[in-house]
């Protein structure tokens, strides 16, 4: 039974897998085409997300450019919003999470801030300067990507992006997406009964464990 176990998490975990939903923000509800929906804690109208905080407000197409797609999220609603998302994970398995990152040119503070946290994970915080405010448009965004980095101890993770600025032009995001890159396997030896742990790409997982090795530290 063990052995099944081990060959099926071993099998399951799969590098090229999109773990987000939604991560562009393609799948939500827009009053029209320019505009923005301010969505508040609780909305569920924001396909695979929670908002949370003081809500977010959803850009429709064409009030600014999305990094991927059409659409985006300032994530300063009625004031400093939240999203979050559960995702399935193994534990012991590193992931990385990607992301775009702007800001709402036309207030506030020009620097703006998110912060970024995995379930028993420690936070990052991340900044986007706007180059300079534009109060009527047409607005024009440039983006930036960044990654963050944690290991799972679950088989569910929480991500959960929290914006830092209380302005009422916050921080823009994008083209979110999240993907296993490796893990801890015990490796047994060749011709030796001594095992070691051993930290491999998420692609050799099936590899190891046909060999015989088991996913996770060994103990």
């Amino acid at each position: 039974m063990l052995a099944a176990l081990v060959i099926c998490l071993g099998t399951s975990i799969n590098a090229s897998a999109q773990l987000v939903t939604n991560g562009s923000f393609e799948e939500g509800a827009c009053s029209g085409e320019g505009t923005y929906a301010r969505m508040a804690a609780g909305d569920t109208t924001l396909t695979g997300w929670t908002i949370g905080g003081g809500g977010v407000d959803y850009t429709c197409r064409a009030l600014w450019n999305a990094s991927d797609g059409d659409d985006s999220v300032d994530m300063d609603g009625e004031f400093a919003g939240s999203l979050s998302q559960s995702i399935t994970t193994a534990a012991g398995v590193n992931y990385v999470v990607t992301f775009d990152l702007s800001g709402n040119p036309a207030g506030g503070n020009l620097t703006k801030s998110l912060t970024v946290q995995a379930t028993d994970s420690p936070s990052a915080i991340y900044s986007y300067t706007v180059p300079g405010y534009n109060l009527t448009g047409p607005f024009v965004l440039e983006y930036e990507s960044y990654s963050y980095a944690f290991t799972a101890t679950g088989p569910i993770t929480s991500l959960v992006f929290t914006n830092d600025d209380n302005s009422g032009y916050g921080p823009v995001l994008d083209n979110v997406a999240a993907s296993a890159v490796s893990g801890l396997v015990c490796h047994r030896n060749s011709g030796s009964a001594l095992f070691k742990t051993l930290d491999v790409r998420v692609g050799a997982f099936a590899a190891h464990v046909a060999h015989g090795d088991q996913l996770g530290a060994c103990s």
